[in-house]
């Protein structure tokens, strides 16, 4: 093991991530990037101990205030986020070992030093110890290595029942632990705290894309006092909380609106130029313009013709623009543990016929104006090792889905023959699909009524609709399985496919709230990528898992891959997009020329 300074090289990171963030218009992703790692026995490099020098003719702003949006949050508990609402705010409150920084040069996520200062990699690859520098919560308590060790076995812990707990699953005895085998305890696991600043997790078995967890909010520091001190409430109510991060929550209005105000405890504060970033909830995306427009609102998506203006705007300099892959792939699921309420969905050619009835290109075009049609599980700009798996492994459900998409005789005769296997009627219009979602915007409905338009017409079936009014009644319908179909999503939380394909497995901590897929073909090959460390094999594992998952058991019909497209004022610097973790770091962002 080895450990090096790199002052020099962190300044010479950080001044180019700067600029580039400043540039009015972001590079496209390459085709076949290439996933920048932690050096396995170096240090990374950190955070700028300097801020460096700035144009003359622009001035840091007297108010460093960034106004975001945001979606709607249900919890500040760590442990049990599972939205990427919730990780870009926590991930702004709260530090762990690591954060993922963007390289100006490639587009892709660098994991840089955070609370852990370096870390080194064990030469059999299974062990790594974590050295942490100085860093205190927002209430003055110094953040200690036993908050990271208490964080990973409370995550772990079965009787919480945390879906991320799966996340956790490479350090050593953690899936016995969460599974209750007999004899294994919190103490079993993997992760040892020798002293307040050093942390030593081993795994059970060597995995490659360990290093690029450890950024992930699951994995952040917690305090059990405050947690036992909260209760029932802990998750919910600001007065039990303490931040280890960059800013602290100072209010929260439910379904409104998050304020976020420096925390002077930092480890680099005196490197956070933001005073108070103010987030709210803004569901139109017409008025979302028109606060973007009055400068009452410093960045925002866009589509449509929103987007087709703010492009030409910022191709003459007026905005920035941010253009690029996101690892997110949009899929509707199925109620595969009753079947639903139309007792259907355990059917495979149901489910095959309710997929190849969408047609994907003119729903990304049609509804959205941007975004790229999907037949497969795995988005592109994902990584594994240094190929993009996009590139190397064709989508399985395309060829089929092409041919049939229009045929609509086709498609009832497969409706049909699922009817006939499962003993109803055939007869199509008393057919009645129950969809739940949530969401009122236009942009909403108009997903809504596409998925219907698309299902009625082709294959001559009813679907109906429930609204639900926000994420929290959303979950407790999906769990009590009153549903025949439902919208979800999924962003790459690390850089390697393996974040997509163990949300299928039978274990998944997302199984029942995922529909409930079960197959012990795709369990028996996803249990193959164990160990695995050669790329070319892992390529060929993943391949197959998804050809199961999508073409051969439709266990859930992806439809399209996010294409971000960000708009921001020109006096908001180095707010950075990186691919994986959180939607958007605004950790480092300060204000200039405004």
């Amino acid at each position: 093991m080895k450990r090096v300074t790199l002052t020099s090289l962190i300044l010479i990171l950080i001044f180019s991530m700067l600029v580039a963030c400043s540039a009015p218009t972001a590079p496209a992703e390459p085709e076949k990037p290439a996933e920048p790692a932690a050096p396995a026995k170096e240090e990374s490099p950190a955070a700028p101990a300097a801020e460096p020098a700035k144009p003359a003719e622009e001035k840091p702003a007297e108010e460093q205030v960034l106004n975001l949006l945001m979606r709607d949050i249900t919890t500040l508990d760590t442990n049990d986020a599972t939205t990427s609402a919730a990780f870009v705010i926590l991930a702004g409150v709260h530090d762990g070992l690591a954060r993922a920084f963007v390289d100006p040069e490639t587009g892709l996520d660098v994991i840089t030093p955070a609370h852990a200062e370096s870390w080194e990699e064990s030469e059999d690859h299974l062990t790594y110890t974590f050295h942490l520098r100085p860093n205190k919560w927002s209430d003055g308590v110094p953040v200690i290595a036993q908050h990271y060790v208490d964080s990973i076995r409370r995550l772990l812990n079965p009787e919480n029942g945390f879906s991320y707990a799966f996340i956790a699953y490479d350090i050593k005895n953690a899936e016995a632990y969460y599974n209750k085998t007999e004899g294994i305890t919190a103490e079993d696991l993997g992760v040892q705290a020798p002293d307040d600043n050093t942390l030593v997790i081993t795994l059970e078995k060597v995995n490659p894309a360990f290093i690029k967890k450890i950024p992930f909010v699951s994995l952040f520091p917690i305090r059990l006092d405050l947690i036992e001190k909260g209760g029932e409430n802990f998750a919910t109510d600001l007065q039990y909380q303490a931040f280890s991060g960059p800013f602290k929550i100072t209010k929260w209005v439910k379904q409104s609106s998050v304020t976020l105000e420096k925390n002077p405890e930092y480890w680099d504060a005196e490197n956070i130029k933001l005073d108070r970033v103010e987030m709210k909830i803004v569901e139109e995306q017409s008025t979302q313009a028109q606060l973007f427009e009055s400068k009452q609102l410093d960045m925002v998506s866009a589509t449509g013709d929103y987007m087709v203006k703010w492009q030409a705007q910022a191709d003459k300099g007026e905005f920035q623009s941010v253009i690029r892959n996101i690892p997110n792939t949009q899929f509707l699921l199925f109620n595969m543990i009753s079947g639903g309420p139309s007792g259907l969905m355990q059917n495979v050619n149901i489910r095959k016929a309710l997929s190849l009835a969408i047609n994907r290109p003119e729903f990304a075009e049609l509804v959205y104006g941007r975004n790229k049609p999907a037949y497969g599980l795995y988005p592109p700009a994902l990584p594994i090792g240094d190929l993009e798996i996009r590139a190397e492994i064709p989508e399985p459900l395309k060829e089929e889905a092409e041919r049939l998409v229009d045929d609509k005789e086709a498609l009832q005769a497969l409706f049909k023959e699922g009817l006939r296997e499962l003993g109803k009627s055939e007869d199509l219009s008393q057919v009645e699909l129950l969809y739940i979602a949530t969401g009122t915007s236009a942009l909403d409905k108009a997903k809504l009524e596409y998925i219907q338009q698309s299902w009625e017409s082709k294959l001559g079936i009813r679907v109906k609709f429930n609204v639900l009014p926000d994420g929290k009644t959303l979950r407790a319908e999906r769990l009590a399985g009153k549903y025949d179909v439902q919208w979800n999503s999924w962003t790459g939380d690390y850089g390697d496919p393996m974040t997509f394909a163990d949300l299928f497995i039978t274990t998944s901590g997302f199984h029942v709230s995922f529909g409930g897929y079960t197959s012990e073909k795709y369990d028996a090959t996803f249990a193959q990528l164990e160990g695995e460390t050669d790329d070319a094999k892992r390529l060929a594992l993943f391949a197959e898992l998804e050809k199961i998952l999508v073409a051969e058991d439709f266990g859930c019909i992806p439809y399209m891959y996010l294409e971000g497209r960000n708009f921001m004022h020109n006096y908001v610097k180095n707010l950075q997009f990186p691919l994986f973790g959180t939607e958007f770091e605004f950790t480092r962002v300060y204000l200039e020329g405004k």
